[in-house]
């Protein structure tokens, strides 16, 4: 089996690797990402640079023939998606490229995509399907908002990731400089507090699902320092229930907080987590099950999970000279 892992220096991308490490299932693994300074590329048995659409968009052509490529020259089973901004890209040409190689491409469709990245659009999801979630508004409303929601508030993207330009909002002068400051914002009531938020991952195929676990976690500059794992079917039930109403491909991430009146979600990622190497220390390997399920493998037992925590100190990789930059270029 061979597969193919995108973005392979990021936590995403380097999470995956380590769970394809772990797997039971022999397997080739190929790894892409835009510098030569990716510690991915040399924990991989081949390593290739793609061109670099993240800073160039008028590269996608040639980035796609790139992958196209790759592909076929290898050809490679799995392509497991390691880059937030990657994803639209390869939910975009899924149905392409798998059309044309017998490759799996591990993505929602372009409309999970979409319905997950925008956080407005994620609101509108969650309230037409039932579930709670903080009160929320477009900038257009906010005088309608103030009328009725209190602060603090959570001013934000409505497409990002991590904690970056999001501002916490307590007064007016606070309000004018984050909508001043924040492209494109949606406004929130905040909601919980940090010792509630949790990061859950949930596995499906449609409406199926393969795994679901919740986290709960303490941040660090946007990234989950500490995760804690105990058993809550409140909240595992009420993933499962979103992920189904989704249908997605593969992996979700939900960010939610427990609130007084329930789990409340504040954001959802259509792609696995940076959290999902910290989940196999829990004993989900999110990563294998999935290939598992999509090689018709059923027969494997269910993952006992163990309650407990996992810390993340920083760590790092020694790469010799002749080997660093050897990555080829597509």
């Amino acid at each position: 089996m061979k597969i193919l892992v995108t973005g392979v220096g990021s936590t995403l991308g380097f999470g995956i690797l380590q769970c394809l490490k772990k797997m039971s299932i022999k397997a080739k693994i190929f790894g892409t990402d835009y510098l030569d300074s990716a510690a991915g590329l040399y924990c991989v048995d081949h390593s290739y640079i793609l061109p670099d659409i993240y800073k160039y968009n008028h590269l996608e052509s040639e980035w796609l023939m790139a992958i196209k490529k790759l592909i076929s020259k290898e050809n490679i089973d799995f392509l497991f998606v390691g880059l937030d901004f990657e994803v639209p890209f390869f939910a975009k040409y899924k149905e392409e490229l798998e059309a044309e190689f017998e490759c799996k491409v591990i993505v929602s469709s372009s409309r999970v995509v979409e319905i997950c990245n925008d956080k407005w659009l994620t609101y509108l999801f969650l309230v037409e399907n039932g579930f709670a979630v903080p009160k929320s508004c477009l900038p257009a409303d906010v005088q309608a908002f103030r009328d009725s929601v209190a602060f603090p508030w959570i001013i934000k993207p409505r497409v990002g990731s991590t904690s970056n330009d999001l501002f916490k909002v307590n007064s007016e002068e606070q309000l004018d400089f984050a909508l001043s400051n924040c492209n494109n914002p949606v406004i929130q009531e905040e909601i919980g507090s940090m010792r509630d938020e949790f990061t859950c991952g949930v596995v499906s195929i449609g409406s199926e699902i393969i795994s679901s676990i919740a986290l709960r976690r303490t941040l660090k500059n946007g990234n989950t320092q500490m995760a804690i794992y105990e058993k809550n079917i409140e909240i595992d039930n009420y993933i499962r229930k979103i992920a189904m109403s989704l249908g997605g491909f593969g992996p979700i991430n939900i960010q939610l907080r427990l609130t007084n009146e329930g789990p409340k979600v504040f954001e959802i990622n259509p792609r696995f987590s940076g959290t999902t190497a910290v989940r196999a220390q829990f004993g989900l390997n999110e990563v294998e099950l999935l290939m598992k399920h999509l090689s018709g493998e059923y027969d494997f037992p269910e993952p006992i999970l163990k309650e407990g925590v996992v810390l993340r100190p920083p760590s790092e990789i020694f790469v010799s000279l002749s080997q660093f930059g050897s990555a080829k270029r597509l």
